[in-house]
């Protein structure tokens, strides 16, 4: 065999385990994304569960009484595994509270930027707000129950929903104002006013338990918003 074929051959062989060795780095380099990918959606799963656990704790405890070691119980993870996603308590509620403030503000978004008439985009509010506050129930309680545990923070969150809410609702008043659908009067008084009644009467729902249904409830809300309790004067033909 020549030198030349001889060294042909080994640059083949070298050639060949460079490719080998390249191809090796890129699957094991692949292998390792694929696992930072599974571990980055278990830590999501997990994430989640503990959330989802915490809601139901909170709903059953209420805010003061709930500790991170019933949470932990309740999702099945250990303490070490709880206190890695969250470092408290306090820190776990108020991303609760923004998951589901955002789910709300999102569905309000929906509702309100709908291309109908204000009168009946401001029926369909009422009644998704029933609708929110019927699935919401033992949470909802929990706040109410509650309120006075809540620490500022918390407190500003929530206000910040409301303010989110107020802002949605507030031009389709304003829509309704200028189109004529709706009595002349300060959009954001309102709004208020409008969100107040809502609210008011959602709590004495929950406190009475009472179970009127959604679509009965949303009528007299809308009903009594645009009418008040004046008597109106029968007339006589």
């Amino acid at each position: 065999m020549t030198f030349k074929s001889k060294g042909n051959r080994i640059i083949t062989r070298l050639t060949g385990r460079f490719i080998f060795y390249e191809q090796l780095t890129v699957w094991s380099s692949d292998f390792e994304k694929r696992g930072e990918l599974q571990l980055c959606n278990n830590n999501v799963d997990t994430r989640e569960k503990i959330l989802e656990s915490a809601r139901k704790v909170f709903s059953i405890n209420g805010y003061h009484d709930t500790s991170m070691s019933a949470i932990a119980e309740k999702a099945g993870v250990g303490k070490g595994t709880l206190y890695w996603h969250f470092d408290s308590k306090d820190e776990l509620f108020d991303e609760m509270l923004d998951i589901q403030g955002k789910k709300i503000i999102e569905q309000v978004h929906i509702i309100c930027s709908q291309d109908k008439s204000p009168d009946i985009i401001l029926q369909e509010f009422i009644k998704s707000s029933i609708e929110v506050m019927d699935s919401k129930k033992p949470i909802a309680r929990m706040i109410l129950n509650n309120e006075n545990y809540l620490k500022i923070e918390v407190k500003n969150k929530l206000l910040e929903i409301f303010r989110g809410v107020v802002v949605e609702l507030e031009e389709v008043i304003k829509r309704g104002i200028k189109n004529g659908f709706f009595r002349d009067e300060p959009p954001t008084d309102i709004t208020v006013a409008i969100l107040g009644a809502i609210h008011s009467i959602k709590t004495y729902k929950f406190i009475s338990k009472n179970e009127k249904p959604v679509v009965e409830l949303k009528e007299f809300i809308y009903k009594f918003i645009l009418e008040g309790i004046e008597k109106k004067e029968v007339s006589e033909d």
